[in-house]
Order: C-alpha cells, then sequence, then structure tokens
C-alpha cells in the first residue's frame, strides 16, 4: 500500500545529496573502468552533473501526488539524443541507473532504521525511486531511437547524393567528391569497381560492408565498392547479394564510376541474351573481346560472312561444333592435340573437322594476317549461337 509521503522528507534526504552523489559516481567508476570518461567525451554532460540533476527531480517531486517525472523525462531524453547523434549505444547510461538505484535503494533502508520509518513509507519511496528509473529509461530510449532515425536518414540522403555524384556522365571533380563523402562518412578510396545486379524480384537481405553503396531502385540495381582489387571482397559481395547475375565491371579511378558501371550494365545485358556466361560475378575485363565485338554486331556478322564462307551460313545446330572446334584450334596455337584435349575428342576428329571447315570456307585458316580478326569472328558466332538457344 501507497503511504503519503511527509514533506519535510525531500530536506532531509537533501541533506545527504552529496554523500549519494559521491558514491553513486564511485560505484559506476569502479564498475565500469574508463567507460564514464569515453561516455562523458561523447555528451556535453559530465558524469557528476547527471546524477545530480537525476537526484535534485527525484526529491523535486517526491511528495507530488502523483509524481509526473517531468525533470528526468526532459534530461533522459536530451541523454539519449546526445547518444544516438554519437552512434553510441544506451548500456553506459543504463548501468549509471542501476547502479544509482541500487545506491539509493541502500541509502533509503539505512535512513529508515536511523530515522525509524514505517515500512510503507520504505515502499513508497523504494516504489518511486524505481518509477523515476523506469521512466529515464523509456525516456533516453525514445530520444535516442528518434535522434538515431534522424540521422539514418540524414546519412542515407548524403549517401544518396554520394552515389549519384559517383556514377554522373559528366566525369565530376575530386574535390566535389570529397565534399560529398565527408558528409555521407564514406572515406574517399583511390579506384572504385561498379558491380550491376539484374534486375530480380528477390532483394539482398543481407547486411552489406558499410562503405559499399548501393541502389536497388536503378534500372539497373548496382554496387558501388571502393577498393574493389581484393578478390575476397568480390567474392563475399556477389554471394551477399544472391542474385541470378552480377557482372563486374572494370576497376576505375574514383571519379569514372559512369565508366564502370557503364560496362557492368552492359555485361548485364549480354549475360541476359546468352552471349556472356549464365556465371555470377563476370569480370568485363576477361570477356573484353566478346563485349567489343557485341558493340560492332552489324560489322561482326558482315565479316562472318565474308571470312567464313558456305560455314557462316550452316543452321546452328551443325555450325557449333565445327565453330568450336575451330576457336579451341586457334587458341590452342594451332596444335590439334591440345585443341581436342580441351575439347574431349580425339585430335583426328578435330583434324577432320578442320579440313571440312577449311572447305565451307574456301581459304585457309592458318593466314597470319587474317588470325587475329578470324579468332574474333568465331568466338563471336559462337556466343551468337549459345544465346540463339538460350532465347
Amino acid at each position: 500500500m501507497t503511504a503519503q509521503l511527509d514533506r519535510r522528507l525531500p530536506d532531509l534526504l537533501r541533506s545527504r545529496t552529496t554523500d549519494v552523489i559521491d558514491e553513486i559516481e564511485r560505484d559506476f567508476r569502479l564498475r565500469t573502468p574508463g567507460i564514464a570518461d569515453t561516455w562523458e567525451a561523447a555528451t556535453s554532460w559530465s558524469l557528476r552533473a547527471i546524477i545530480d540533476e537525476t537526484i535534485t527531480g527525484f526529491l523535486d517531486e517526491l511528495t507530488c501526488e502523483p509524481p509526473t517525472w517531468s525533470s528526468a523525462t526532459s534530461l533522459y531524453r536530451r541523454l539519449g539524443a546526445e547518444l544516438g547523434n554519437q552512434e553510441r549505444d544506451l548500456e553506459q547510461l543504463q548501468t549509471a541507473l542501476q547502479v544509482g538505484g541500487q545506491v539509493a535503494t541502500r541509502r533509503f533502508i539505512s535512513a529508515a532504521y536511523r530515522h525509524g520509518w514505517s515500512e510503507q513509507v520504505l515502499a513508497t519511496l523504494t516504489d518511486h525511486l524505481f518509477a523515476l528509473i523506469s521512466t529515464a529509461a523509456e525516456a533516453a530510449n525514445q530520444g535516442y531511437l528518434r535522434q538515431q532515425g534522424q540521422v539514418v536518414t540524414d546519412r542515407d540522403r548524403h549517401r544518396t547524393s554520394l552515389r549519384h555524384l559517383l556514377i554522373r556522365d559528366r566525369e565530376p571533380e575530386l574535390d566535389e567528391i570529397h565534399e560529398a563523402a565527408r558528409a555521407a562518412s564514406w572515406p574517399v578510396p583511390k579506384r572504385i569497381a561498379v558491380l550491376a545486379l539484374a534486375r530480380d524480384d528477390r532483394r539482398c537481405q543481407a547486411i552489406l560492408p558499410p562503405d559499399v553503396l548501393i541502389d536497388w531502385e536503378a534500372s539497373t540495381p548496382y554496387l558501388i565498392v571502393p577498393d574493389p582489387d581484393r578478390p575476397q571482397l568480390i567474392r563475399q559481395l556477389v554471394n551477399l547479394t544472391r542474385q541470378r547475375h552480377v557482372a563486374i565491371g572494370p576497376t576505375a579511378a574514383v571519379t569514372r564510376g559512369a565508366h564502370s558501371l557503364h560496362w557492368a550494365s552492359y555485361a548485364i545485358t549480354l549475360i541476359e541474351r546468352g552471349i556472356l556466361p549464365a556465371a555470377r560475378g563476370i569480370r568485363c575485363v576477361e570477356h573484353a573481346a566478346t563485349i567489343s565485338a557485341s558493340m560492332a554486331e552489324d560489322l561482326m556478322d558482315a565479316s562472318a560472312q565474308e571470312l567464313l564462307g558456305e560455314l557462316a551460313t550452316l543452321p546452328p545446330q551443325r555450325a557449333q561444333p565445327l565453330l568450336e572446334t575451330l576457336l579451341a584450334y586457334l587458341e590452342c596455337g594451332g596444335n590439334a592435340l591440345v585443341a581436342g584435349e580441351r575439347l574431349g575428342i580425339h585430335s583426328q576428329t578435330v583434324r577432320y573437322r578442320l579440313r571440312r571447315i577449311t572447305e565451307l570456307m574456301g581459304r585457309p585458316i592458318d593466314d597470319p594476317d587474317r588470325r587475329l580478326d578470324l579468332m574474333s569472328i568465331v568466338n563471336w558466332q559462337c556466343r551468337t549461337i549459345t544465346g540463339t538457344q538460350v532465347a
């Protein structure tokens, strides 16, 4: 049962306020060595000032019916907001409240014996104390969450602006990037790469590294990866995205993000057409010949008609094994034995197909002046046949 407290009680307790503050501060610093100094550096408050204002607010409202703890609510809401702004958690503040409650409870019990307080008075004091602690903790949490929401909103807005700047068609100045990066709390790397993702119904639910910038809403979603020349990091990001197709643009200076995004996005379209292999984590630089050929499809098709002769007119199912054999033979330096091992067929089969290819082309396949053109065109023909079959 709650007892009516004597209105002289707050003045009696105030006479021992300094001792209580000393004990709470001492106990907190002993329990959490070094934490108080770190925490004080993150806020505009000293630990002692917080304890003093909390006790003062408690005593001011102790005999109110009922106490509202408005002073504590205001104080701890501001404290929570400051910790949220510094992106620190509330654990230290909650520990301080627990220590304060323990010290105050011991003091109340001692005073009850000394002054002959009834059990009802001691119970009422204790109930008010823990109501105050609960109110303070909730106010701190509200201030923290409100400020965290604002911090996240501001950071997201700045990171969005930075992301758009990094992939802008008109190459940004390095000073522009540094200014935007400071606002977004993003350390500026020397080089970046852009990973383009196939548009998918699924969205990555994994937590990505904080320095990776991502845009899921773009027509081709993408990640901007700082210092990308780390194979383990790229593999981790490809796995985390869980997308069907991921294309990795060329590594570029931080001012040339649009360049990397362009080729990564273009590679995604080639993957979806079946021109590039449907594997996750395609690197543009490893498929430069195919990507380059795709930029001049009309020229490649016209060149195929001229250079390959009747081989270019065969139905895809008949042309494919011959073209794949010719490509392997050219890539293996004109060695039929090695080409057969790569294709998993006998070298005599390779030689038979080469004779057939020569007949269809109406020209030798070992002409050194046309070797590079022939290899590029045959590679393109193989890719487009595969793409036709995929479609």
